[in-house]
C-alpha cells in the first residue's frame, strides 16, 4: 500500500486546533488504509480554493478500496454506526464534529468498487 501526500497550498498557513485536526486526518487516513489492498494507493491532498471571495483549505483523502455500501452512506457520520467488525462507530462522527468546530464541512464521494473520497473544506478567510 502506498501513501501519497500532495501539498498544493503554496505555503499558506491555517490556524486551528492542531491536535484535533491531526486526530481527524489520522482517522480518515487510517480508514482508507484499512480498506486498501497491498497494491492500492491512498492519497491525502491539500489545496487552496477561492469560492465567492472566500479562501478555503480543501483536504481530500482518497482510497482505491471497495467503496462504501450504499445503505451506509446516510448514517456514515452518525455516532456508533460502523461497518467494521471491531469498530466503535465514533471515528467518523468525531471527524465531523472536529471539522464543524473549525467552521468547516466534511463530505464523502462514494466510488463503489473503486474507493471513496472524503473532502474537508475549512474556511481561511472571508
Amino acid at each position: 500500500m502506498e501513501l501519497c501526500v500532495e501539498n498544493n497550498t503554496d505555503g499558506l498557513s491555517f490556524v486551528g486546533d492542531k491536535e484535533q485536526l491531526c486526530r481527524a486526518l489520522t482517522n480518515l487516513v487510517d480508514n482508507a488504509i484499512c480498506v486498501s489492498k497491498k497494491e492500492d494507493k491512498v492519497v491525502m491532498s491539500a489545496e487552496i480554493i477561492h469560492i465567492n471571495n472566500k479562501t478555503n483549505l480543501v483536504i481530500k483523502v482518497i482510497d482505491d478500496g471497495c467503496g462504501i455500501p450504499e445503505n451506509a452512506l446516510k448514517t456514515l457520520f452518525d455516532p456508533f454506526f460502523t461497518t467494521k467488525s471491531n469498530g466503535t462507530g465514533l471515528g467518523l462522527a468525531n471527524v465531523r464534529k472536529i471539522i464543524e468546530l473549525h467552521n468547516g464541512t466534511v463530505e464523502v464521494d462514494n466510488r463503489l468498487e473503486q474507493g471513496a473520497v472524503f473532502t474537508i473544506v475549512l474556511p481561511i478567510s472571508g
